[in-house]
């Protein structure tokens, strides 16, 4: 059966969700991997012999931003198939500059936080979490001493003035694939040798460790073309995990009993950082560097650990020399290691790469 045929048998279907169905019928015609094949040219009917981005119908079908088929997914975001002042026919087709300084077209993260703010759809309120202060590293430390570090990946433009980085949604995540059950894209990197998943990082029992797999595949020291480094590069996490206390060689480490670690566990990158900004902390009111929860996860990667009589009252908010034990890292280490040796600041010391 023909495309154009297919299209026709549903559009007659009466109701109005059976006219939004048409669309993502008609979509993945051209967008499902056959680039709308001919007889003529496999590219046909594009006169610029480009072939279209591919939507996997697979992907597509379990894909969190299909919602229902009945709603029209396609359409939501995308607009007029004969062009938009926006990239990859986003809509609205007629959008104008507005002069924001991040994203004046409204095409990259905030096209995003049309349905991931306060008012969308969505459940997670992304907008507001990158709408906080920039919490700028007030004094680096450490190997890969860096002040162009930030709370965040570099996702707005402000952001990457200032420290050279660039990282956009897409490069993590994937619209039309991402799902409940894999929020992230795959491989962020497909350019390297390595898939997330695939054992290259695992524990001493062997267990899989895919987040941190997937984390790692960018902070190995190699970026996909599509995304920018800081101006002093990242430090290359990658290279220390075998030696460091956190990855391939704990066994010397001091650790309070009863949240499922044990000697030579690698520590998932999860449970110490998350993904977006970090919400304002309780004491500071501000944001962690290097997005660092308020409250670490146990081994299960889900039970937060409390500590000071089960109150989260701890941050890491300052690398300098001295500062009170809630934002030192004092508090915030010892929800996991017994008996650190002093109260000074502990990132001083301890950082990826060294004593850890």
């Amino acid at each position: 059966m023909r495309h154009f045929d297919y299209y026709l048998m549903v559009v007659l279907i009466p109701g109005i969700s059976s006219f939004m169905l048409c669309f993502s019928v008609l979509c993945s015609s051209c967008h499902d991997g056959n680039g709308a094949q001919k007889e003529i040219s496999p590219l046909a009917p594009f006169s610029d012999a480009v072939a279209p981005p591919t939507v996997a119908r697979t992907a597509w079908s379990s894909a969190s931003h299909n919602v229902s088929a009945s709603v029209g997914s396609c359409v939501n975001c995308h607009d007029n198939g004969h062009g938009s002042n926006k990239v990859s026919l986003l809509a609205p087709w007629n959008y104008i500059n507005d002069g924001n300084v991040d994203d004046p077209m409204q095409q990259e993260e905030r096209f995003c936080y049309t349905c991931h703010g306060a008012t969308g759809p969505a459940i997670t309120n992304i907008e507001l979490l990158f709408s906080y202060p920039v919490n700028w590293v007030d004094q680096a430390v450490g190997a890969n001493s860096n002040m162009n570090l930030n709370d965040r990946h570099d996702v707005q433009r402000s952001t990457q003035l200032v420290s050279g980085a660039k990282i956009e949604c897409i490069d993590c995540h994937n619209p039309h694939a991402d799902s409940s059950t894999l929020k992230v894209k795959v491989d962020p990197d497909p350019g390297d040798t390595r898939i997330p998943g695939s054992g290259y990082y695992s524990d001493v029992n062997n267990a899989l460790n895919f987040m941190s797999d997937w984390c790692l595949d960018c902070h190995d020291g190699t970026m996909p073309a599509t995304i920018a480094q800081p101006t002093v590069a990242l430090f290359n996490v990658d290279s220390s995990m075998s030696t460091d206390q956190m990855g391939g060689n704990n066994s010397g480490a001091r650790l309070d009993p009863g949240y499922g670690y044990g000697l030579d566990y690698i520590v998932n990158c999860t449970s110490c950082h998350g993904s977006h900004v970090q919400g304002l902390t309780p004491i500071t009111n501000s944001t962690n560097y290097f997005s660092l929860r308020i409250s670490t996860l146990a081994f299960d990667g889900t039970t937060q650990i409390p500590t000071d009589g089960n109150h989260f009252d701890y941050e890491l908010t300052s690398n300098l020399d001295t500062a009170p034990d809630n934002i030192s890292g004092w508090n915030w280490c010892n929800t996991c290691h017994v008996g650190s040796m002093s109260n000074s600041n502990c990132y001083r010391c301890h950082y990826h790469g060294t004593r850890w």
